[in-house]
């Protein structure tokens, strides 16, 4: 009886059954391990993919855009004229004693170098130049009556919609929102395009903004009599391009 409880105390059968479920629940964490890897590279692989389609999308709308304005050039327009002025001289008869000056702003020009372009363009932003080029006629020197287009008022901010061509598979096919507002005074033109990445996600958005080439359209010192003229044609390059999301920037900025 004493020598059968030794053998069993002596026994290895229970310790091989134990290290074995030792050695299972160690591979099973491994595997869950690699497992929870793999779907997070595969995770974060499929949301940069996402978001590098997102950016070609949203850039090549802006792009599209600036190569619209930079085939564009803004000239502003303006006529002189001089009426006389009659009157008595000590002998009654009737004289030209002086010239009574006119500078009236016309209707600008907003056209493209290669002859084509987006009508849509022109009609929103002919009437934001002509505002700025207006300015120029309140420091015209004294003496000369000046009147500025009617109906301008300043520069507001105009939004756009860009579809992106199906064909390019590395594009979303959702549209893109772009608004665009000149700066005052500088004929500078700013960019914001927008997509909407649902999901409660912030919009990814793109930033530029396009600066003149050239100083800005300016009145003539002097002009000559019964004149319509135009000045010299200004045209815009891209000055930067910043991508990034609107609620991250905002953040980023304090705001």
């Amino acid at each position: 009886m004493l020598n059968r409880c030794k053998k069993k105390l002596n026994s290895r059968r229970g310790a091989s059954f134990l290290l074995a479920l030792l050695f299972f629940l160690v591979c099973g964490l491994v595997a869950s391990s690699v497992l929870m890897a793999a779907s997070s590279n595969a995770g974060r692989s499929r949301s940069s993919r996402e978001e590098h389609q997102t950016y070609l999308t949203i850039s090549s709308a802006v792009r599209l855009l600036c190569d619209e304005l930079n085939a564009a050039e803004y000239r502003g327009r303006y006529h002189y004229w001089e009426v006389p002025v009659y009157g008595p001289d000590e002998e009654g008869k009737r004289i030209q004693i002086g010239v009574e000056r006119h500078l009236e702003q016309l209707e600008g020009l907003y056209q493209y170098t290669d002859g084509s372009g987006a009508a849509a363009l022109k009609e929103n932003l002919l009437d934001d130049f002509d505002y700025i080029f207006s300015q120029e006629f309140v420091s015209v020197e004294a003496g000369i009556n000046t009147s500025k287009r009617s109906g301008l008022t300043p520069p507001v901010e105009h939004t756009f919609t860009i579809q992106p061509e199906e064909s390019n598979t590395d594009l979303d096919t959702r549209p893109v929102t772009v608004e665009l507002r000149v700066v005052e005074d500088s004929y500078a033109i700013e960019l914001t395009a927008a997509l909407d990445q649902g999901d409660g996600k912030p919009d990814y958005v793109v930033r530029a903004e396009l600066t003149p080439n050239e100083t800005k359209p300016t009145l003539p010192e002097t002009f000559s009599s019964d004149t319509t003229a135009e000045t010299s044609p200004m045209t815009w390059r891209v000055g930067w391009i910043i991508p990034g999301a609107a609620e991250e920037e905002e953040a980023a900025s304090g705001g």
